[in-house]
């Protein structure tokens, strides 16, 4: 009995230790198990770790590029903050003035103290033979002989484009296309280019040009930097203009309705340059009114005011629409005759000594008066080279027609 209890134990025993064994083998298991997946999450863990400490870097990265944008910005901003102040200053300090030619060259001097470049040019708005042209009126540039002489129409070329479209442009290399338009520099040497218009309340007076010897040589802001000059630029050319034609006491005759003499001085030149420019003829007539003090004196002052005004309106009729009739003072005239050779010139000298020889003036105040007049004449190129001469000489011949008795007209041979 004993045995077989004690054998029973051990087989109890042995039944337990069987379970036990099996139980450890299974813990053992469990444990490989979860060493693995304790190496996966360490595995998994280093990958976030690496992934997030890239993130970081990235994110710093991001940072500092944003800062670097910022920075970029920034100084730019302080660059063009500089530029505007420069340009104030410069502007400020350049003596412009209310004649449109002088105004010109302050202009370009100004441009020469910002902008580093070869050549510097600005084109005025002219019209001739219902065309509007723009010319270069002043330069500064190593090819003056070729730029003396070119024009562009509104829309003709990088000039004529930015003129017609109101809008800058910068060329990098020579030439740009914009809209199946091909616009190019205008000089080979000169790939670089600015241009600008010279607008002010929608009036085009011009353009401004720069060309740099380099490609690139100009960037984006110089671009917008070169506009707001050419915006600044535009506002002193419109007073220019609006003094040249309206301010300095009107641009009429009170008594005639004729241009008077400081509308034809400023025509005179005007007319002479774009006869330079053109290669046209320019004739110039200088009359005066023979006796006229002894109408006034004979007749009173209204009769003399009523002759001045008769004999203007003959003026109008005899002359052409193109050409320019002025009141210089009291009783003396002046007619300009554009694109007119010197036998045109008298032509219409002598029509004019007819037509007033052949009128009787005063009559609205019951006079009947006869009146001649004593003309002088000359022309360019043909007997003159420049405004005062041609001025001058007119005179000249308009006093030895005095001197002869009047009624006649004098014209160089």
């Amino acid at each position: 009995k004993t045995f077989k209890n004690l054998n029973n134990e051990l087989e109890t025993k042995q039944t337990i230790s069987k379970k036990l064994q099996l139980e450890i083998q299974q813990k053992k298991i469990e444990i490989q198990q979860l060493k693995e997946g304790l190496e996966d999450v360490k595995f998994q863990g280093l990958e976030l770790l690496q992934l997030a400490q890239k993130k970081e870097q990235k994110t710093t990265t991001n940072l500092k590029q944003e800062a670097e944008k910022l920075k970029s910005k920034i100084n730019l901003l302080d660059k063009k903050i500089l530029n505007v102040t420069k340009l104030l200053e410069i502007y400020q300090n350049t003596n412009f003035s209310t004649q449109i030619e002088e105004n010109c060259l302050a202009i370009i001097e100004s441009l020469q103290n910002l902008f580093p470049a070869q050549t510097y040019l600005l084109f005025l708005l002219d019209e001739v033979n219902a065309k509007k042209i723009l010319f270069p009126e002043v330069s500064a540039t190593p090819y003056l002989e070729y730029f003396k002489n070119l024009t562009f129409q509104l829309g003709e070329g990088a000039v004529g484009w930015v003129a017609e479209n109101l809008k800058p442009l910068k060329i990098d290399q020579g030439e740009i296309l914009i809209e199946n338009l091909e616009l190019n520099s205008l000089i080979l040497n000169e790939p670089s280019v600015l241009i600008a218009p010279l607008f002010f309340q929608n009036e085009l007076y011009g353009v401004l040009y720069l060309g740099g010897k380099e490609k690139q040589a100009f960037s984006d802001e110089d671009l917008e930097f070169f506009s707001l000059f050419a915006k600044l630029a535009s506002i002193t050319l419109s007073f220019a203009y609006r003094f040249h034609y309206t301010i300095a006491g009107g641009i009429t005759d009170d008594l005639t309705g004729l241009y008077n003499n400081f509308y034809f001085k400023e025509r005179l030149n005007e007319e002479l340059k774009r006869a330079k420019r053109y290669n046209f003829n320019l004739g110039l007539i200088l009359i005066n009114i023979d006796h006229l003090k002894k109408y006034n004196d004979t007749y009173g002052m209204p009769v003399g005011d009523l002759i001045l005004k008769e004999f203007s309106e003959v003026l109008k009729v005899q002359a052409r629409e193109t050409d320019v009739i002025a009141r210089l003072d009291k009783d003396n005239f002046a007619v300009i005759l554009v694109q007119t050779e010197k036998k045109g010139a008298i032509l219409i000298a002598e029509r004019i000594r007819m037509a007033v020889g052949l009128r009787i003036f005063a009559k609205p105040l019951d006079k009947k008066i006869n009146i001649n007049i004593s003309l002088g004449i000359t022309n360019f190129p043909q007997d003159v080279k420049s405004e005062e001469e041609l001025y001058n000489l007119a005179l000249q011949m308009l006093k030895e027609a005095k001197g002869k008795g009047g009624n006649q007209l004098i014209f160089s041979a």
